[in-house]
């Protein structure tokens, strides 16, 4: 068995393991049969110390299986409603009005990566909505890389719907914004602008979706003076643009913020 955790230690990726008291020991990703091997050896260990929950790669979903075949293991995130929030797995999310009316919409996405990390960004705000329309062969939910991005967020990028067009992704809004970095379009909103507005029709139990354009080339230019409600995030130096996942970080907050402030 020492050998075998020697060996495991040399391994590429890690494991998370969970045991009853909490105490989180990172294991590497081994093949299923010799990581049972240690698990069962775990096992011998006094009781309060013996593992209990799950077994969970870090960069992806997936089920470590027992060699018989069976798969007591398993990857889950639990989520419990309460009267002043919610419960995702041990932790305390606070949920607010605007968390369940508004919906993050990346069009036409082209990196895994910024999928991962918008999924890990809106979370943090508490937000858990999130859809793509029409991503590129690689920028989808499944990939490798949206799983390393999307840090303790798998559940939200798990969870995020893909849609063929504009119209399904927006079907049903009360309130549709776009976000644009080009310069001399009219009518331009700053996020905290829009949150005060945004904050109003969540109260009001309306549904909001902000749409994100593509990280190269934006929104179509029809599609943005089309729009009700634009939004440009104030930049100091002359950048294109702001990364994919920061824009959707900078929106989140300011949402956040303000629905927080009129609670």
């Amino acid at each position: 068995m020492v050998a075998l955790w020697r060996q495991m230690v040399r391994a590429p990726r890690l494991t998370r393991f969970v045991v009853p008291a909490r105490t989180n020991v990172m294991l590497p990703a081994f093949p299923s049969r010799q990581l049972h091997l240690l698990v069962e050896f775990c096992r011998t260990l006094p009781p309060q110390r013996q593992p209990r929950v799950m077994i969970r790669a870090c960069h992806r979903r997936r089920l470590h299986r027992h060699p018989d075949g069976n798969a007591p293991f398993r990857s889950t995130t639990r989520v419990r409603p309460s009267s002043q929030g919610a419960t995702i797995g041990r932790h305390r999310v606070l949920d607010l009005s605007i968390h369940a009316a508004t919906s993050f919409v990346l069009v036409h996405p082209h990196y895994p990566e910024n999928v991962g990390a918008v999924a890990r960004a809106i979370k943090t705000m508490g937000f858990r909505k999130l859809a793509i329309v029409k991503p590129s062969r690689l920028a989808v939910p499944e990939h490798e890389m949206a799983h390393k991005m999307a840090v303790k967020s798998w559940d939200v990028l798990g969870a995020a719907e893909v849609y063929n067009s504009l119209d399904e992704a927006t079907a049903g809004a009360d309130l549709v914004a776009v976000t644009t970095s080009r310069s001399g379009v009219s009518g331009i909103e700053s996020p905290k602008t829009f949150a005060a507005l945004a904050t109003n029709f969540a109260s009001e139990g309306k549904k909001i979706v902000i749409l994100f354009g593509n990280e190269k080339t934006g929104l179509n230019s029809n599609l943005v003076e089309s729009a009700s409600h634009r939004i440009r995030i104030p930049m100091a130096a002359e950048q294109p643009s702001i990364n994919l996942a920061q824009a959707a970080q900078i929106v989140a907050y300011e949402l956040f913020v303000t629905a927080l402030n009129v609670r």
